[in-house]
């Protein structure tokens, strides 16, 4: 017989109908019930995400303003600090005490602008920023100043004073400098250097072809040359290292190099390296140190101490130390030659301008504890003066100064060979490399021929 319920009385009916077991009903779809990210999940991709696409986004417009993240505005100097020497409480103190006795001049353009061509650097306290090539004014002398008178600043991209260095091929005998602003050639063009003169005389055919490389960094002390040695000069394959310091070793300081660069080796130093690659940490940087000036600040916390200076005196100031102890000086010269035995690389130690003279002492000692060359460049410069002077050595060069200083090289006799008073200029370098020549050749085990043709205008 035919059914003739309704259409929606045989619905009803199919749905009461008996359900069916478990194991026999399908799974729901995923069309029907969507799978669902864990709720701890969702909170965790937006307490990280969120912030990462803040930064991001920051990230890309201060690339795009060109906010310069680097130089902060300061009321004590004519020109925007380096964020970095602001956060330098060895230059900080330095520049209080030289604002304290000049009655609060401002901090004079020439005096930093060069430091804009630096930077921080982990394990060795700063260096020269990758690809520079400007010209500079050396700030120490006057006239120089006055008549614009520049040298090449330039950089390879590790940072240093050189050209670009590749692999050592075979049968090259590679030599390292490492030093203070010395050595670095403060003032001197790249080719008037004793590095690149020391590399002219010494490839006069009579031996292998020789490479000397510039690794110094001015203001640096034995403690930033351990750095640079581990860090930077042992992966050149080194066959000799030329070690100049001694100058900035004695000066007085609020705290150690080993107490601030021990710091790099800690979780937060490498934290704090790796957060300097962001501009926006560089930002912020540079707001705390415009909005609260760390030079002011000394300047009214020193008030009532009277002006200190943080040269060479023999007397420790009030809360200073040397950046160096003479005592770790001399261990840190030791720590050079053993470093370098390791490697197979000899060493010579070599004094420039270090007007402490018992680290100067201390650097001979050591020297010959261990049975190495050594050269005290201050003495080669008295031995010389008078030959200089009378122009019976290196006549056209001199002639070249005197006409250059004016009275300014006759009122001290320092200007025949540097262009300050510390820092050597063409005719320092020259005189340096002449006496390097037999010191290096010896060191390799070389016959110790003369130096080509000294006296003359290189």
């Amino acid at each position: 017989m035919r059914d003739v319920r309704a259409p929606d009385d045989a619905a009803r009916g199919v749905a009461h109908s008996p359900r069916l077991p478990a194991s026999l009903r399908l799974p729901m779809t995923s069309r029907s019930q969507p799978r669902r990210i864990p709720v701890f999940a969702e909170r965790l991709l937006l307490l990280v995400g969120s912030p990462l696409l803040f930064l991001l986004l920051a990230e890309a417009l201060i690339a795009v303003s060109g906010v310069d993240t680097d130089v902060a505005r300061n009321e004590n100097a004519q020109i925007a600090l380096p964020v970095w020497l602001l956060a330098d409480e060895v230059w900080v103190a330095d520049r209080q005490n030289k604002l304290e006795r000049s009655d609060g001049q401002p901090i004079a353009a020439a005096d930093v602008a060069w430091l804009y061509h630096f930077e921080e650097a982990r394990w060795v306290g700063y260096k020269m920023k990758p690809g520079v090539d400007v010209e500079a004014v050396n700030p120490f002398n006057p006239v120089e100043v006055a008549n614009n008178v520049t040298f090449r600043l330039a950089s390879n991209s590790a940072g240093f004073r050189d050209r670009e260095v590749a692999d050592k091929q075979p049968g090259v005998v590679r030599i390292v400098t490492l030093g203070d602003s010395s050595t670095f050639g403060w003032g001197a063009d790249p080719e008037h250097t004793y590095q690149r003169l020391l590399e002219e005389r010494l490839n006069d055919g009579a031996g292998p072809r020789v490479e000397v490389l510039n690794l110094g960094i001015p203001g640096h002390n034995t403690r930033h040359g351990l750095g640079i040695l581990r860090h930077h000069a042992l992966s050149l394959d080194p066959d000799l290292l030329i070690v100049a310091y001694g100058a900035n070793d004695p000066r007085w300081v609020p705290s150690t190099t080993d107490q601030v660069l021990d710091k790099d080796d800690t979780l937060l130093g490498g934290l704090r390296f790796g957060l300097l690659k962001l501009r926006t940490y560089r930002l912020l940087r540079r707001m705390v140190f415009t909005l609260a000036n760390p030079l002011q600040a000394e300047r009214e916390g020193n008030a009532g101490d009277g002006p200190r200076d943080s040269g060479h005196e023999t007397e420790a100031p009030p809360d200073l130390v040397r950046a160096v102890e003479l005592g770790d000086f001399e261990e840190n010269l030791r720590q050079f030659v053993h470093l370098g035995d390791d490697v197979g690389a000899r060493t010579i130690f070599m004094s420039v301008c270090t007007s402490e003279r018992q680290y100067a002492a201390s650097m001979r000692e050591v020297a010959n504890e261990l049975g190495i060359g050594t050269l005290d460049v201050r003495q080669v410069f008295s031995d010389h003066i008078d030959a200089l002077e009378a122009g019976t050595l290196y006549p056209q060069l001199v002639e070249k100064y005197r006409q250059l200083y004016g009275d300014l090289f006759n009122q001290r006799r320092a200007y025949a060979v540097t262009s300050d008073g510390c820092h050597p200029h063409w005719v320092g370098h020259s005189l340096i490399a002449d006496e390097l020549v037999p010191l290096v050749r010896s060191a390799l085990g070389q016959p110790a021929t003369a130096p080509a043709g000294p006296g003359e205008s290189p």
